[in-house]
């Protein structure tokens, strides 16, 4: 069975590719699963101009400059919860598109302290770059 016959792929095709730009913001996706969604050609899928997959996923979803903020900030915050959840990272990307896509989502909607802190947050765990 293709991926993009589970219901979740098949009605929101780009879901697939917005959960993969997650885990890859995250530092989650190998150089050889990186590669193999490149060689998907979403760009014409997608009728994209950009010929690097993550750049499409941004250009097709109009995600913010500061949408890595979001990503990594959240994980931060919540992911020993994640850790023991059986599907991980995939959970978290899972759980991250469905909140995002929301009409109400206020992920990635920013104050100019709540940036800060967010900023100041993920900086201060060592563990990414903003």
């Amino acid at each position: 069975m293709s991926v993009f016959e589970i219901p979740r792929y098949k009605e929101n095709p780009i879901y697939l590719f917005f959960e993969s730009y997650i885990l890859n913001t995250l530092g989650f996706v190998s150089s050889d699963r990186y590669k193999q969604i490149q060689e998907m050609n979403i760009q014409k899928v997608f009728d994209s101009s950009h010929s690097d997959w993550p750049l499409v996923v941004e250009e097709v979803l109009d995600l913010s400059d500061t949408i890595h903020i979001a990503i990594k900030h959240l994980w931060l915050k919540n992911r020993e919860y994640y850790y023991e959840s059986e599907e991980g990272y995939l959970a978290f990307a899972q759980d991250f598109t469905d909140n995002y896509m929301k009409a109400e989502s206020e992920i990635d909607i920013w104050t100019k302290e709540s940036l800060a802190f967010a900023i100041t947050y993920i900086n201060s765990n060592g563990e990414f770059d903003v």
